[in-house]
């Protein structure tokens, strides 16, 4: 998304997003990069888009079921790494639970 399109979704305010967004991209944690400028409909610079850096954007994912739980580590664009899984009984306890 570009920090326009991340504004609107977002409601925070111009200045407070390209704070934010400019420290996340300071750190490493956040990309920009410049889409081709092809034809465009407005002069001047083309909107940077943002993205989670591949390397720092993996997820944890779990699903836990009624007789199964899976485990899954994806990346931040939502592609799937590797997934393990199993079942168990609808009865099975929960460790440690109070």
């Amino acid at each position: 998304m570009t920090r326009g399109e991340l504004g609107a979704r977002c409601g925070l305010s111009r200045t407070t997003l390209y704070e934010v967004t400019g420290r996340l991209v300071d750190s490493g944690l956040v990309i920009a990069t410049v889409p081709d400028t092809g034809r465009r409909r407005r002069p001047g610079h083309p909107a940077e888009k943002l993205a989670l850096h591949p390397a720092v954007g993996r997820l944890p994912g779990i699903d836990f079921g009624r007789r199964h739980v899976r485990l899954a580590a994806i990346t931040a664009p939502g592609d799937e790494i590797s997934t393990v899984g199993g079942t168990h009984s609808p009865a099975a306890p929960w460790s440690g639970a109070s």
